[in-house]
């Protein structure tokens, strides 16, 4: 396999960056070496001796302090105890410390000192001789952590310093460490020799992070998780680099290692989670989910911390408690995860275990001395680097295993497929040739020649094998033209099986479909498989067609609707003029409330076979709703779509005429683009939605009521008993009126309630209507309905509307036990209650399927005995006083 430029360029730079690295030491150290008299000083000495602190958050309430005067009483200062920092109970941010420099002899005296996120002032004799930073208390972002390098006089020795420093950090305040007065040169190479560790290890981390991500493209299943251990490694190198505090030594700007250990900081885990999450964690499982959260959380941390920085709202630094947090919270997960990995028995996971415990260990004892442990005397070592080291070993430890282990299986199965090979050649069922590329003068691939081909393909094709070896495949197959043969960069490159050069073309050939796929088992050479797709094809067509197809009207449905307005959208200039008419049959929820389903549906037939008619072999019609059609009219006018609209008028009232069950009524709405017009289809649409409501607001009254008539007249039709039921109860609601002395209002509803009560009814079975027995429980509970169905049915008719209620509630007890409700006392409409009274004396008095009709004095006997139950009392004494009178 030829190796990828990329990865030469990052050997190459990386080469680079150790021998400049190299040099730089070399000659630094070589220098101070040379001979000169500067070599001949002292070692560096530390600054330990006199420390004081006074707190000063005013930074710049005054231009000179009276500190720098000789008789000066120091008795307002605290001393304290250096190594350590000044005790910051109430939080300041600026603060004066001073410190008496110590004795010694060098050529060039130099002051080197850290104030980590501190601007810093230094005073010797009153003068200023350096500054870093500005002393700004309305500044929230920090001004780096360097390597501070001060100049001093030859005068210095055994004099008082005074440093003032300024931090929006409170718990950085005053805190200055590393202190120490010698030769530049001296301070450079303590510093390369303290710090140089971490700048190797972290440039081998960035290293191996970006080796990570460049192979993790080629690791198949396992791409992900090289891309956690790449993006885990490069944000450990970064943050060792950048906390190493040598940038300063190549790049004069201190600020930047802060934003780069910080953000790499923040970051760490999102990777180091995602890794544990991809290795030891099932897809879909609660554990996946959980560490997957945990890294998103990260990293959503990571961007509002350097948005509010950046904002100058927050310091990132004092966002670290907050990352510390999260940390806490991601640990047990984290260890619950790899616990039950390896109660499973993955021993990965004991690798991993090790090396999070040395990563652990480690942090711990960085953490606790750089609070606790901050003494130049004590000097400690900084030893999370090799933490990180073993951890992100162990990383590599088990994705080694896992890469190895996919090799040896790749490794298996080459060697079995070489074995099988020969056999399955000969003995597939699915097309095989083996050919050679044949390039052009631009050394780009132009055609094949065919080298081997198995029984399959030969047969096929109705040539011999001798008539087929050496043919090129564009004399063989002329539709598999040059545009099919494309190859990639990355497939030229490849020598690995399996490379994939084209898949899912579907070539026919002779009669037949083939989907068509290749690859390259070596440079130059490619293998074609044909895999007989007839029977799928067949299939995929039934199936498209059942998918764009209503399979109640035959027609188009919502679905090839929607994807022919979106092809049709952009080839509106070739469609105009356009027409699109919208169709909504009126009464359609109505019919199937009342004749049930199957009339709805005939309903729908009926409508469909009209609209059929209109439009037959000329426009686009889909059923876009249940009772919603649309038809899309192609290079039409808006004279010849109007023609098309009254021709289904036309026909609507043709079908009326005769005998229907339930009449037809369509709402019809009709908009036009013309050729000058610019407009989109979708609002054409729109407009010819709107026009069809308008339509149905105009026809709307005339066409329920003519329904609602139908209605009654089907209702007289099965009237169950003796003739004149209906006549009776309209004479006994009239007397009722009168003798309750009712109000006009009142009286005409109790009339008409009296006519339409039983209107629902209509969509009860027969079989339930005439049983001459006792209804069962289930038959009842059907029986029940024929309230609500006859709300329903007025609910939607001006004429009816307002007794609607009425309706619903005309079969409801005084006491409470009717339905469908289960009203009570005065909540019953004073019309129920009337009605309740004189259809039971009705129903009773006449002879019924299910029962003997009773004498009027039984009657009366039967409506006195359920008063205050079934009747509200009042009412039924007034009708046993005009009973006689009523009959």
């Amino acid at each position: 396999m030829k190796r990828k430029p990329v990865f030469k360029i990052v050997l190459l730079l990386l080469l680079i960056y150790f021998i400049c690295l190299a040099i730089y030491v070399y000659n630094l150290e070589a220098n101070s070496k040379s001979g000169s008299e500067l070599y001949t000083h002292s070692k560096p000495a530390r600054v330990t001796e006199s420390w004081k602190y006074n707190w000063d958050d005013s930074m710049y309430s005054a231009d000179t302090y009276p500190w720098f005067s000789d008789n000066y009483d120091f008795g307002s200062w605290e001393s304290y105890d250096f190594p350590g920092r000044p005790a910051n109970p109430l939080n300041h941010r600026g603060v004066w410390i001073t410190a008496r420099l110590p004795e010694g002899s060098w050529g060039s005296p130099t002051l080197r000192f850290r104030a980590p996120q501190q601007a810093v002032e230094v005073y010797l004799g009153g003068e200023r001789i350096y500054t870093f930073g500005t002393m700004d208390p309305d500044k929230i972002t920090t001004p780096g952590s360097i390597w501070h390098f001060v100049t001093l006089p030859d005068s210095f020795r055994g004099k008082s310093i005074f440093f003032r420093t300024y931090t929006p950090t409170p718990y950085l305040a005053g805190y200055l460490i590393e202190i120490e007065v010698g030769e530049k040169s001296d301070h450079i190479i303590n510093i390369l020799k303290k710090d140089g560790k971490s700048l190797i290890l972290g440039s081998l981390f960035v290293f191996i992070g970006i080796l990570a991500l460049l192979v993790s493209p080629a690791a198949c299943r396992y791409k992900k998780m090289l891309m956690s251990l790449g993006f885990f490694s490069l944000f450990i190198g970064l943050w060792c680099i950048a906390e190493g505090k040598m940038l300063q030594l190549f790049i004069d700007s201190p600020i930047i290692p802060v934003y780069v250990a910080n953000f790499s900081v923040f970051l760490m885990p999102s990777g180091f989670i995602s890794f544990v999450r991809l290795v030891f964690t099932d897809e879909g499982s609660l554990e996946n989910t959980v560490l997957k959260r945990l890294w998103q959380s990260f990293i959503a941390l990571t961007i509002l911390t350097f948005l509010l920085d950046m904002a100058k709202i927050q310091s990132c630094l004092e966002m670290d408690r907050y990352l510390h947090l999260l940390i806490a919270v991601s640990i047990p997960p984290l260890l619950f995860v790899t616990v039950k990995a390896i109660r499973k028995g993955n021993k990965d996971a004991l690798i991993f275990l090790a090396g999070l415990l040395a990563l652990t260990t480690a942090g711990i004892i960085d953490i606790y001395t750089m609070f606790y442990i901050t003494s130049p005397a004590v000097n400690p070592q900084r030893i999370s680097d090799w933490g990180v080291l073993a951890m992100l070993l162990s990383l590599i430890g088990i994705v080694t295993k896992k890469l190895a282990l996919l090799n040896e299986q790749l490794r298996i199965n080459s060697l079995e497929n070489e074995t099988n090979y020969k056999s399955l050649f000969k003995n597939m069922t699915e097309g095989f040739i083996y050919s050679k590329v044949i390039y052009n003068i631009n050394n780009n691939p132009d055609d094949y020649m065919i080298l081997d081909a198995n029984p399959f393909f030969i047969a096929n094709t109705g040539l011999t094998r001798e008539q087929i070896i050496g043919m090129r495949i564009s004399e063989l197959l002329p539709d598999f033209s040059k545009s099919h043969l494309k190859w990639s960069p990355e497939v030229q490159d490849e020598s690995a099986a399996c490379a994939e050069l084209f898949t899912n073309e579907h070539l026919n050939f002779r009669d037949k479909w083939y989907k068509v796929s290749a690859f390259s088992p070596k440079d130059g050479f490619v293998s074609i498989m044909f895999s007989d797709i007839t029977e799928m094809k067949d299939a995929e067509s039934t199936i498209r067609r059942q998918a764009y197809t209503d399979s109640m009207t035959g027609f188009f449905n919502r679905t090839y609707f929607e994807d022919t307005m979106s092809h049709m959208a952009s080839r509106m200039d070739k469609l105009k003029p356009i027409s699109i008419m919208v169709i909504d049959i009126d009464g359609l929820k109505i019919t199937n409330d009342t004749f049930g389903h199957r009339a709805g549906d005939e309903l729908l037939v009926e409508a469909a076979k009209i609209i059929s008619e209109v439009f037959i072999g000329h426009g686009t019609i889909t059923r876009v709703g249940g009772d919603e059609f649309c038809i899309i009219l192609n290079n039409t006018n808006y004279e010849k779509a109007s023609f098309k609209r009254n021709l289904i008028v036309h026909l609507i009232d043709k079908v009326n005429s005769g005998s229907r069950k339930v009449p037809i009524s369509m709402s019809i709405g009709l908009a036009t683009c013309s050729e000058t017009e610019d407009e989109d289809i979708y609002s054409i649409y729109r407009r010819a939605d709107d026009d069809m409501y308008q339509y149905k607001l105009s026809q709307a009254g005339s066409e329920k009521s003519k329904l609602i008539d139908m209605l009654l007249t089907a209702l007289s039709e099965r009237d169950y008993v003796s003739q004149g039921h209906v006549e009776r109860l309209v004479l006994m609601a009239e007397c009722m009126s009168d003798a309750l002395d009712l109000q006009d209002v009142q009286k005409r509803n109790l009339v008409l309630l009296a006519k339409v009560h039983d209107l629902g009814k209509i969509g009860i079975s027969d079989k339930i209507l005439f049983k001459p027995g006792k209804l069962s429980k289930e038959e009842y509970e059907l029986m029940k309905q024929h309230v609500k169905i006859g709300f329903n049915i007025a609910n939607r008719s001006k004429e009816l509307i307002n007794i609607a209620t009425l309706i619903l509630h005309h079969h409801e007890h005084w006491d409470g036990q009717g339905y469908p409700e289960g009203l009570s006392g005065g909540q019953i409409p004073l019309e129920c209650r009337i009605l309740g009274v004189i259809d039971a004396y009705d129903a009773m008095t006449n002879t019924r399927p299910y029962q003997k009709g009773k004498t009027k004095e039984e009657a009366v006997m039967e409506i006195e005995r359920c008063s205050g139950t079934q009747f509200d009392p009042e009412i039924a004494r007034s009708f046993i006083k005009i009973s006689e009178a009523l009959l």
